[in-house]
């Protein structure tokens, strides 16, 4: 079975092409749905035709060999190509694979399996005074699918809250291989807007590698301290008063914008039972949540995951998601 799954997030997507569990081609585009809005609404299913198109003619292959085309994240949303409404959690990820929407796109011609996102939520209306119980993710449930499985150690009888860093910076809980809630969070999407659209662009980086733990705890501190207006700040003037490096600027500008994250995680009634934390992301995101998460003296051991070379977390869960349907 030849399989094209799509994995579209708010400002980049990832084209795969699998053959059973063999992934034969990929294609990454810098597209996402902070690109698909008025005037221009369609750009994001074009510009992945064009790109699925182009994948087939190097492989020698034609549409009609190709059993399945899938998306999941934010393709499903208002902003995406087809948007399906939330499954709401508890779910497992049998009651996920059984819930695939099948629409039929324009560009494609024929229909294309929508993945859709999860959402925790109280059993009432949304309104001003209880916004905040609100929660919901797309794309990050696939991806958590993926990492229970080939991670199925590091969650076996055990709760377990899941620190997904992206340009949205969720955090997922789980137990007994269903994600039970959710706490949704900015996170890389902040990080972007100071160091690309403000003053602290002359100060820091778009992309940190390299972090200096005391400048992140430095972070912490400030922004529970001050509040993250004068902490935000305090980045520029470690750039004009002092001779930190720009390593010690982008750390503390990651330990303000993440803050939030770790005390989100910490306030939650759930946090006090659970059994592990894992961050599941680039390296770069262990150190920072690992020392914002001892600067907040939470008690559980934290662990950090990366995805395999050549794969994704969302391609991990996406064909364990076919292998289910397979079975079923």
């Amino acid at each position: 079975m030849k399989y094209v799954y799509i994995d579209s997030g708010t400002t980049n997507s990832r084209l795969y092409l699998a053959e059973d569990k063999k992934v034969v081609s990929v294609r990454m585009l810098g597209v996402g749905t902070v690109d698909n809005v008025a005037p221009d609404s369609r750009k994001l299913e074009s510009c992945l035709w064009e790109a699925y198109e182009e994948m087939l003619q190097e492989q020698g292959l034609a549409d009609c060999e190709i059993d399945g085309i899938y998306m999941s994240g934010m393709a499903t949303s208002k902003n995406g190509i087809c948007e399906v409404d939330f499954l709401p959690v508890p779910i497992d990820i049998k009651r996920y694979a059984d819930e695939i929407h099948m629409h039929k796109t324009e560009c494609f011609g024929r229909e294309v399996g929508f993945l859709t996102g999860i959402v925790d939520r109280p059993g009432v209306e949304g309104k001003l005074d209880n916004v905040e119980l609100f929660h919901n993710v797309r794309g990050e449930e696939i991806e958590l699918f993926g990492i229970m499985e080939e991670w199925e150690e590091v969650f076996c009888q055990k709760k377990a809250a899941v620190i997904m860093p992206g340009s949205h910076t969720h955090i997922l809980y789980a137990e007994d291989r269903k994600i039970t809630g959710i706490t949704s969070c900015m996170g890389g999407e902040m990080y972007k807007a100071m160091a690309e659209d403000t003053i602290l662009k002359a100060s820091v980086d778009l992309r940190p590698q390299q972090l200096c733990r005391e400048a992140v705890a430095k972070g912490y501190c400030m922004t529970v301290e001050k509040g993250i207006n004068r902490a935000l700040y305090i980045t520029r003037t470690l750039d004009l008063f002092t001779g930190e490096s720009r390593i010690v600027r982008n750390s503390y500008l990651e330990g303000v914008v993440n803050t939030g994250i770790i005390t989100a995680l910490k306030d939650r009634e759930t946090a006090k039972d659970l059994d592990v934390v894992v961050i599941a992301g680039d390296r770069v995101y262990h150190e920072i949540f690992g020392c914002l998460a001892e600067c907040a003296g939470l008690s559980v051991p934290v662990e950090g995951i990366e995805a395999k070379p050549g794969r994704s977390f969302a391609l991990s869960g996406f064909l364990r998601v076919m292998q289910e349907r397979t079975n079923q």
